[in-house]
């Protein structure tokens, strides 16, 4: 029960966020995952991804641009040897794409990412951080195709 009223107030939160977000020229996703071990947690959560609006080192069509994405999640896990159960975990993160110009209808690209996180716990399930501060990152590419070219946030990885 907790876990959903948790993960209800994130989305809520998100959800009155999403007006002001989306006047910045600004995206909205929400997540579901699990740990990659043998933790069994699970994770709710929503980011926000605002675009830089720059194109640095153009070369032809491709130049580098990027966005800002900041989210929080929920993890919901076993108290396990630890005796805890759930933390919540706040990050922003720059995240850097090497994109080529929108003028087609398929704009390809690859990114990635780096950003400090911030958790309220530093213990989950059977799993013990030391400190409730870590560095997250990510990479990834993907293919954009329609009229609004390439969008933050929306890679295929």
């Amino acid at each position: 029960m907790r876990s959903f009223s948790i993960s209800a107030i994130l989305c809520a939160t998100t959800l009155v966020a999403l007006p002001l977000i989306s006047q910045a020229g600004g995206r909205v996703a929400f997540e579901y995952g699990t740990a990659a071990d043998a933790a069994h947690v699970k994770r709710y959560g929503g980011t926000a991804a605002l675009d830089w609006n720059v194109k640095w080192l153009q070369t032809g069509d491709w130049y580098l641009g990027g966005y800002w994405e900041a989210g929080v999640d929920y993890w919901d896990g076993r108290n396990g040897r630890t005796g805890n159960d759930s933390l919540v975990d706040f990050h922003i993160t720059p995240v850097f794409r090497w994109q080529r110009d929108p003028n087609s209808g398929l704009t390809p690209f690859v990114e990635f990412g780096i950003g400090p996180h911030g958790m309220s716990e530093t213990k989950i399930d059977n799993k013990d951080f030391d400190i409730g501060f870590a560095f997250g990152s990510h990479i990834g590419g993907g293919l954009r195709f329609g009229d609004h070219g390439p969008q933050p946030g929306h890679a295929i990885a």
